[in-house]
């Protein structure tokens, strides 16, 4: 099964795709009907099975619980019935008062001491992991229909500016990007741009959506680098290649889930 096919899909899927609209434009972009359809078949398979491992999931937190309870509850009646056995042999003194030594006091020096179990729990390591991602060649049509709205149009740079990057910017929650540099050799420009996961928890990133877009064209990265994962409060530069447009100025905009666009860097001459 090509993976890198498996998660254009999924990717697809998620930002709102029907199946048949994958299917047709996968085609259309040189994929065979046998490949796409065993993709998405597996893909079907693969989320029932996920479905059942979260029921089996679920049954085991149960069963744990009941478990736990069940611990709680003899602790509890050993906690008490030692109170009550300590309570009898601190209040001694009083007793032997009232009634004959000869009968209490032996019984109360058999009286036995009762050790309460202490619960250390011990908190499980979470591991992360960074995953990357690459996918084959995909037509960026798709991508653009996401967008569904007008790229911005540039601040004016100095006179003697030839690009001009916006700083830190926001693309999703908690994911901050820097455009750093753009270098452009034999009609391919690479841009260099940090990325940062301000989270506590991984975070995934669609690197694809970064296009390059003129006035009237646009591109993504011909790398093919669909999406990758920063681990909680990583920060990672990464390099995204672009071929060249045919009118300028060229800006590198990012497309969020809710269409909102924001510009990383600006390049107002060749």
């Amino acid at each position: 099964m090509n993976q890198k096919l498996v998660s254009y899909i999924n990717d697809m899927r998620e930002r709102g795709f029907s199946d048949k609209e994958i299917k047709d434009e996968l085609i259309t972009g040189g994929w065979s009907e046998k490949q796409v359809y065993q993709a998405l078949d597996s893909m079907t398979q693969k989320k029932s099975e996920n479905s059942s491992l979260s029921a089996f999931s679920g049954d085991s937190k149960h069963i744990i619980r009941a478990g736990f309870k069940s611990f709680v509850r003899v602790l509890l009646v050993i906690l008490v019935t030692g109170g009550l056995l300590g309570i009898l042999y601190l209040q001694k003194d009083n007793l032997m008062s009232l009634i004959n030594d000869d009968v209490i006091q032996p019984v109360v020096n058999q009286l036995p001491t009762v050790a309460v179990p202490t619960l250390a729990l011990t908190p499980t390591p979470i591991t992360t992991s960074t995953n990357l991602s690459i996918t084959p060649s995909i037509p960026p049509t798709l991508t653009s229909a996401a967008a569904g709205s007008p790229s911005p149009s540039p601040v004016a740079p100095p006179e003697s500016a030839r690009f001009e990057s916006t700083g830190k910017v926001s693309l999703e929650t908690g994911i901050k990007a820097q455009a750093l540099s753009v270098t452009e050799e034999d009609g391919v420009y690479t841009l260099a741009v940090k990325l940062s996961n301000n989270l506590t928890t991984p975070k995934e990133i669609a690197v694809l959506r970064i296009v390059m877009k003129s006035e009237s064209h646009e591109t993504a990265n011909i790398d093919d680098i669909l999406s990758l994962t920063l681990s909680p409060l990583e920060e990672r530069t990464l390099t995204l290649r672009y071929g060249a447009l045919p009118d300028f100025p060229y800006r590198f905009i990012y497309t969020a889930d809710d269409g909102e666009t924001t510009v990383l860097l600006a390049i107002y001459s060749p």
